[in-house]
């Protein structure tokens, strides 16, 4: 099975499950923090038009739905149709929303469509990441802007497991449930990024 569909199924399966069974310990605190840090600098305005990618089940996609409601289009796509249908079902149908399923690196979309792309915890579990940000900058309006968290591989977590193991005498293995957990360090994720877009904290 090729590793597009691998990554499907493991979505399905993780949502059909519930991903409280898979995640870490802390990481509902953590999410509530990432979330509270995109809020502080999304600057959506009343007729901006805004893609989600990677919404899950609609963590944020609920969020964001009760914090603007007067935004004239947001699309939540998901690689997972049961990821979306539950997204879906979270969202006040009075909402201007639509939920897709597709692969971040052959987005559905004509170029320059969006003025938000927020992409948040999502790009290390892509299987190819370099096309996933040439297809998001293929879609966001000359003006727009790229709304991105995604973790450090060299944070202090990561780094003490690389300790642990090189005491231990053991391979460094992050046991990440992730089927693909591919973090970048600050460098490497720069490099990435600035052929396509400058970059604002």
């Amino acid at each position: 099975m090729e590793k597009h569909k691998q990554v499907i199924c493991y979505y399905d399966d993780l949502w059909n499950k519930g991903w409280e069974d898979k995640v870490n310990i802390g990481w509902g605190y953590e999410q509530r923090c990432i979330h509270s840090t995109i809020f502080q600098f999304l600057n959506i305005r009343e007729n901006d038009c805004v893609l989600e990618i990677g919404c899950g089940q609609g963590d944020l996609t609920e969020k964001l739905s009760k914090e603007y409601k007067k935004v004239i289009k947001v699309i939540a796509l998901d690689i997972s149709a049961v990821g979306v249908e539950k997204a879906r079902k979270r969202v006040d149908v009075n909402h201007n929303y639509e939920f897709l399923v597709s692969d971040a690196t052959k987005l559905p979309f004509n170029s320059h469509l969006f003025d938000v792309v927020i992409l948040s915890e999502v790009l290390e579990h892509v299987v190819d990441q370099a096309r996933s940000i040439q297809e998001i900058y293929r879609v966001i309006k000359p003006n727009g802007y790229l709304m991105l968290t995604t973790p450090n591989s060299g944070g202090v977590h990561r780094n003490m497991i690389k300790i642990s193991c090189k005491l231990l005498r053991k391979p460094y293995s992050l046991h990440s449930s992730q089927i693909i957990d591919n973090p970048l360090s600050p460098s490497e994720l720069r490099q990435l990024l600035l052929p396509y877009f400058t970059i604002e904290k």
